[in-house]
């Protein structure tokens, strides 16, 4: 009998949950299994903050590199080396999963040598279901896959899939087809466990059509070799247009043309080795061990900068240039956002002020929609209903001038704090709550500082696109750092003179740019912008589709490679450009999209829910398993 274990995420019997359910019952039909079904909602599992980095320092020093934290997240793992095979269902929030999911993906930096090398013995069979209100789904399912691949390495993945345009709760048991497609799951997941061959994975996103809103296409997915996701990092590089890395496990490839035709080509020595792969777990430890050696070099001195929280506030006297960061205190960080901010206040004119997100008291999203169902469809406030210091936070971003992010890249992506305080957003689209202030005012010029031990730094960046979005109300992003190799622990990184030297000018471009609005908002249009392979955003995710078009991850900007003067490039449409989801049309658009395919979703403040009838086998399947109960 095989061992099948269920993990959700999101809502109790959401939409996410209950698609797993389908799923898992169709493998009880199909074939002798064990099934247990967890919720991480209901598990606690405690938060990462700037102490993970002393797992990776242990394993770095020989040791096993076990978290010193012990809660819910021990029982999770003996779950998930108990299974033969894992489904994995996750609401998309904000593009991507949920803070729940990459809590985890934290905490698997700490899981341990011994728990790793047990997963890589016996790899378990996964499946992957991605649940969305929209189809702003294109990042989800390649961050859902990194964050369980961290969790479990030497998984297998069996199937994955996507379930866009969803409406209320339990709006999903009413749907044939997204049954019908937990079952196909279902039934390759048990070949695979038979040890059948199972066909290649083909990934679909019913995309929105922008042409009509009521009228969607399905867009077909160009995987990768390796994880078989379809968003890569384009080099943006003259003489190097048309190579490009996976944005999950590094595959590199390029773009070939031959006789007329252009195609994929994927470097077979990095499909061989990439970021999954069992050696890469020592790489970790030794890229850490390497980064943070001792230097000799001398340090440069760096400006203090006065902290600002919800404790310890500070008069507003001058336009502000908030430098907001994530990581350890003292760390690089904290460092690169003061030495920016040293450059953007040296002639007086405004002040800077640091806060560390990670001193910030911000709940994960819930998920209830009370905030969306308020403001668009009953008239009223739209605050949230989680009472915690994620207000403030918004405020202070709203009130600024000028920020200058500066995050940690933790384990392929950042700290859940700042997904926490991404994907609480939606309480800021039309207003705050009884301040009622609009969210999209004043454009915020910012600047965004990613730093990390390894090489894997470019999904923070596709975070920070969004906080540039809703908290600088969608500001012109000057300039964009990434800092590879580097210590994010200590004050080594003031050895650095390259690393604090682009911080300095990060600060420079964003004074710059200030000035200009200060001076005249009307001069919006002449602020240099970072120079990213997608036009409209400044993004270099690409999701790639096997007609050799494209899409911009982030705000699905589309284009096709073409070849031009001997290079691959990519000709992107100009249409879709002036009317992405970043433009006024295409956000309007979008919500005009999303208000028609999620209607009912005013029925989850109701007593009764109209799918009730619906959700009762799923709800009566039972198979719940939680962690016992400590005495």
């Amino acid at each position: 009998m095989f061992k099948v274990l269920g993990i959700s995420s999101g809502r109790v019997m959401g939409n996410a949950e209950v698609e797993m359910r389908e799923c898992l019952m169709e493998m009880e039909k199909l074939g002798e299994v064990d099934v247990r079904i967890t919720r991480l909602r209901t598990l606690k599992i405690t938060e990462c903050d700037g102490s993970i980095l002393d797992c990776v320092k242990d394993a770095a020093q020989g040791g096993e590199g076990l978290s010193p934290i012990h809660d819910d997240f021990d029982w999770l793992k003996e779950q998930i080396l108990w299974a033969d095979a894992i489904v994995f269902s996750d609401p998309s929030f904000c593009y991507i999963p949920t803070s729940e999911v990459i809590t985890l993906m934290n905490r698997a930096l700490g899981a341990g040598k011994e728990y790793r090398e047990a997963c890589r013995k016996n790899p378990k069979l996964v499946g992957l279901i991605c649940v969305g209100g929209s189809d702003t789904v294109d990042f989800n399912l390649p961050m859902q896959f990194k964050a369980f691949e961290k969790l479990v390495p030497g998984m297998k993945l069996v199937d994955q899939f996507y379930c866009d345009w969803i409406r209320g709760k339990g709006y999903i048991a009413d749907q044939p087809y997204h049954t019908e497609r937990a079952r196909l799951m279902a039934k390759r997941m048990i070949n695979a466990l038979n040890g059948y061959d199972v066909p290649a994975i083909k990934t679909r996103i019913l995309k929105l059509n922008p042409l009509e809103y009521k009228d969607d296409d399905f867009v077909d997915l160009e995987p990768c070799p390796v994880c078989h996701q379809s968003v890569v990092e384009m080099v943006n590089i003259v003489f190097m247009e048309g190579t490009f890395k996976c944005a999950v496990c590094g595959a590199t490839g390029h773009i070939e043309h031959h006789n007329g035709k252009l195609t994929y080509v994927w470097d077979d020595d990095s499909v061989a080795h990439n970021r999954l792969h069992k050696d890469h777990d020592g790489f970790l430890a030794g890229a850490f061990a390497k980064a943070h050696a001792p230097v000799e070099a001398p340090k440069a001195e760096v400006k203090e900068f006065p902290f600002i929280t919800p404790g310890n506030e500070l008069p507003l006297d001058k336009p502000r240039i908030l430098g907001v960061y994530a990581g350890p205190h003292g760390g690089t960080s904290e460092i690169l956002a003061r030495k920016a901010l040293e450059t953007a206040t040296a002639d007086g004119k405004y002040e800077g002020a640091l806060i560390n997100i990670l001193d910030i008291n911000i709940h994960f999203c819930v998920g209830c929609l009370i905030c969306k169902v308020n403001s668009r469809y009953r008239g009223m406030e739209d605050e949230c209903v989680l009472k915690d210091e994620d207000l403030w936070m918004v405020e202070r971003c709203l009130e600024s001038s000028g920020i200058i992010w500066s995050f940690d890249a933790i384990n392929g992506f950042t700290y859940n704090r700042v997904i926490s305080f991404l994907q609480r957003f939606g309480h800021g689209i039309y207003g705050r709550g009884s301040k009622a202030t609009p969210l999209y005012a004043t454009p915020k010029p910012n600047a965004q500082i990613i730093s990390s031990f390894d090489d894997d730094v470019v999904p923070v960046e596709f975070a920070l696109g969004h906080l540039q979005a809703f908290y600088t109300s969608n500001g012109p992003i000057v300039d964009r750092v990434m800092n590879r190799f580097v210590p994010l622990e200590g004050d080594g990184i003031l050895a650095n003179p390259q690393a604090l030297g682009m911080a300095a000018a990060a600060g420079a471009k964003v004074k710059n740019a200030v000035d200009l609005l200060q001076a005249n908002p009307a001069w919006y249009p002449l602020i240099q912008k970072v120079n990213g392979m997608c036009p409209a955003c400044g993004l270099d995710l690409i999701e790639i589709h096997p007609d050799m078009t494209v899409s911009c991850a982030l705000c699905d900007a589309h284009g096709k490679f073409a070849h031009r003067f001997g290079q691959n490039v990519i000709e992107w449409d100009e249409w879709t450009l002036k009317h992405c989801r970043r433009t006024p049309y295409g956000g309007m658009l979008h919500f005009k999209h999303i208000d028609y395919s999620q209607s009912e979703d005013r029925d989850v403040l109701d007593d009764h829910n109209v799918h009730k009838d619906l959700l009762a086998p799923y709800v009566e399947y039972g198979k719940l398993v939680t962690p016992p109960k400590k005495k």
